[in-house]
């Protein structure tokens, strides 16, 4: 099973990733008990690397702040296999140089950076949104008065909420979500998240509970790890 995160900013625009399980599970789990308790709600993304990702998820505002948590570094130095590559697109856990010290802070690739694979633990990717992590990651940064340029943006971008929602479907390489067997009909993401939005729910087994009288209908759940 793998989880959605929608990131909707104060502006409006909207980043929608998909969350791995099976790759990082403590990882994921932090962030969604985090998202689903609000504790992003009003937080910023308060560092651009220009370019190359954009950083957030701090109370302070700074780099300096966390939850009242850490958690273990879910990544190859740190005796994990997760092998998932730092791609554009890519959502990873922010720390310090100690490797169990990630807590709330995240970031997200807008290009390539595979130096950090296997250093820091990479839970998901971008499925919608890539214009909005890529107009961050290119924000005007202030400019100190020596002339250095600083990586804090000008206009700091407001994570207005993150939503989670769970799907038994799986997840390609191609950013496609695998067709699933539901009373011999062809079940792609879209018509999952209709069903969704009409109060259908997915259960601890990976089975699709209908609304009414609580009838079941299984789906494939098999998960795949993507890279």
């Amino acid at each position: 099973m793998h989880s959605i995160a929608t990131i909707e900013l104060e502006d409006g625009g909207k980043i929608i990733v998909e969350l791995y399980h099976d790759v990082a599970p403590k990882t994921v789990e932090n962030f969604i008990k985090l998202a689903e308790s609000g504790f992003y709600d009003g937080l910023t993304f308060h560092r651009v690397i220009k370019g190359v990702a954009i950083q957030g998820g701090d109370p302070n505002g700074d780099g300096t702040g966390g939850s009242e948590n850490t958690i273990t570094g879910e990544f190859i130095a740190n005796g994990y296999d997760n092998y998932l590559s730092h791609k554009a697109g890519t959502i990873s856990m922010a720390r310090s140089d100690d490797y169990d010290s990630a807590s709330s802070q995240f970031f997200i690739t807008s290009a390539d950076n595979t130096s950090w694979d296997g250093q820091y633990a990479a839970f998901g990717r971008v499925i919608e949104g890539m214009d909005v992590v890529e107009r961050l990651a290119n924000l005007e940064t202030v400019t100190e008065e020596d002339g250095t340029e600083t990586e804090t943006p000008v206009e700091v971008p407001v994570i207005k909420s993150i939503k989670i929602k769970k799907y038994a479907v799986k997840y390609d390489k191609d950013n496609e979500y695998d067709k699933a067997d539901m009373e011999n009909i062809s079940s792609n993401y879209d018509i999952l998240n209709q069903l969704m939005q009409m109060g259908y729910t997915v259960d601890g087994d990976g089975n699709l509970v209908m609304p009414e009288d609580e009838t079941t209908i299984e789906l494939d759940t098999d998960s795949e790890t993507n890279e």
